[in-house]
């Protein structure tokens, strides 16, 4: 395993993002319980991005990353 030296970035596009510019970034660390609220940001600073794509990019960065044993 590599140690990182910073939190790995997110960038979300609304279209192809080789011929667009992110309309957001996330980065930072995560609780496992703070994936409600993950989604909810995901949803408002991520125009038009589909509510369940908004929920496993929650999940990604709560739980899965976590390091905890997945139910």
């Amino acid at each position: 395993m590599e140690p990182y030296t910073s939190d790995e970035e997110f960038l979300f596009y609304s279209h192809d993002p080789l011929t667009s510019a992110p309309v957001t970034m996330w980065s930072g660390a995560a609780a496992y319980f703070e994936e409600h609220e993950i989604k909810i940001w995901t949803l408002r600073n991520a125009p038009g991005i589909p509510p369940k794509l908004a929920s496993c990019f929650a999940w990604h960065v709560t739980k899965d990353r976590s390091g905890l044993p997945s139910n």
